[in-house]
């Protein structure tokens, strides 16, 4: 659900499903392409202190990542961030975990990415 939300939100393409590392891709106008993981999760609007995003792979084959945070009622999106893979895998080893991010870590290092100003 987070991966077809993102890629119509943000105009990615997604990758056949159960590529190694990634989930979709996104073109930059050079024609570059950037290979995007896309995590999801649903909870409130105002997410529990504690709240983890899905665990982002060591080694992963991808330059980004994508949360989608979803309603938990509706599953509507209330808000994407995205942050470079390199800095995720970095917070990642500075915390010493295995586990997901908190959902609090993630947008500490990621940029808002939708809703945009415009919508």
């Amino acid at each position: 659900m987070a991966e077809y939300i993102a890629a119509e939100k943000l105009g990615l393409r997604l990758a056949p499903a159960r590529t190694a590392g990634h989930d979709a891709v996104r073109k930059n106008r050079d024609g570059s392409e950037v290979k995007i993981q896309i995590k999801g999760r649903a909870c409130g609007k105002k997410p529990k202190r504690g709240l983890r995003m899905g665990r982002i792979k060591r080694g992963a084959d991808c330059e980004s990542v994508v949360l989608v945070l979803l309603d938990d009622v509706t599953l509507d999106p209330h808000g994407m961030w995205e942050a470079p893979y390199a800095a995720v895998e970095a917070r990642q080893l500075e915390l010493r975990t295995e586990k997901g991010l908190r959902v609090t870590d993630f947008k500490n290092i990621a940029k808002l990415v939708w809703p945009t100003a415009a919508e």
